[in-house]
């Protein structure tokens, strides 16, 4: 098949890692991938060209609604078979896009992956431009229950074109990872004390601040890895920062930091498939998740990670450090049946036989 992605950023996150992971698998599979990203975050795309996809970067939207897009994607899907659209910017103009064109040309295969939902929260009149996605995509695929619910409930969306497909990461079979000791060193880290780790966009619905303000009479280590969403908000988790507290901003040696870590550690107050976690529990980490249905779905038939909430933090992490090997062994074999890039994959391409 030919196979495009449409993504509005290429920078570091679980989109990208998921929407990397996936195109990767394909072009093993035999598939012609390419990749359109068309903003000014581009950070990943030597990345994915060494991984063979064929990235379109020419293309820059203007600020605001930027119609011209739809004419400039035009070359790009008259050769695909499959255009598949990757969180609700480019799923909306594509959207656009069809209804512009679906009268001049062949019909494409218009998929649609949603990683996340925080827009519907920040910016209630996304709920329209998601009215009219779930109208013109021919298949909506999402990361989490809640997420499915959301379009299955939605009017005018055809509930039988929403498939769940859960976010899959890769699977290595080694049992051990050593830590890096010269990163420990560069990061200024001490080698006594435990070293937590937290990978997310920095904006209030993550929780940073809330993390801080725990580690802050704890006698661990506690790194914060991720782009700021929000300036005001990162300016405000940095203000009188400890030592042993430390903002790494983007990072792209992410294995390199999980290994580094002792325990993965989450906060955040909205989860539809964290590709992190998956990744810390896939190295053999133990995890300590803020309890929310996008974290407790690990525990659903056995106790693959560790849920606190505000009152039981310290318990919990004593807990954690207890049982981290029980917990570590049925995370790991979750991951590998249910949560694999593989399978993922395999759903995916399943998902590409819908008909128009």
């Amino acid at each position: 098949m030919r196979i495009l992605h449409i993504c509005q950023f290429l920078g570091v996150g679980g989109l990208e890692q998921v929407l990397f992971l996936l195109a990767k698998e394909q072009i093993n599979q035999g598939h012609s991938v390419e990749l359109c990203v068309y903003d000014h975050d581009r950070r990943w795309v030597e990345k994915f060209e060494l991984a063979g996809v064929k990235v379109h970067k020419k293309i820059q939207k203007k600020p605001g609604i930027d119609l011209s897009l739809l004419k400039k994607f035009k070359p790009l899907i008259d050769n695909a078979e499959i255009v598949h659209t990757h969180d609700l910017n480019p799923g909306f103009y594509l959207s656009l896009y069809r209804l512009r064109y679906r009268a001049r040309r062949k019909t494409f295969k218009f998929i649609h992956t949603t990683h996340g939902m925080e827009h519907i929260q920040e910016e209630p009149k996304t709920r329209i431009f998601e009215a009219i996605l779930g109208i013109m995509a021919d298949r909506i695929l999402t990361v989490s229950p809640k997420f499915q619910q959301f379009y299955q409930n939605q009017v005018f969306t055809k509930f039988g074109k929403v498939k769940l497909i859960e976010n899959g990461t890769e699977i290595d079979k080694r049992q051990n990872y050593p830590k890096p000791k010269r990163l420990l060193d560069d990061l200024g880290l001490s080698p006594s004390l435990p070293v937590a780790l937290y990978i997310a966009r920095v904006v209030p619905l993550k929780g940073q601040l809330e993390m801080i303000e725990i580690y802050r009479k704890l006698n661990h280590q506690l790194l914060l890895v991720g782009p700021s969403g929000n300036d005001q908000y990162l300016s405000k988790c940095k203000t009188d920062l400890p030592s042993h507290i430390k903002f790494l901003g983007n990072r792209d040696d992410i294995n390199d930091l999980i290994d580094l870590s002792d325990y993965y550690i989450s906060h955040s107050f909205h989860e539809g498939l964290p590709i992190s976690v998956l990744e810390a529990g896939a190295r053999n980490k133990p995890c300590l998740l803020y309890d929310i249905p996008g974290h407790s779905q690990f525990n659903h038939h056995k106790n693959c990670v560790l849920l606190f909430d505000s009152q039981n933090f310290e318990s919990k992490l004593q807990e954690l450090m207890n049982s981290r090997t029980e917990l570590t062994r049925n995370f790991f074999d979750l991951i590998e049946a249910q949560y694999s890039s593989k399978a993922m994959t395999n759903k995916v391409l399943k998902s590409y036989e819908v008909q128009t």
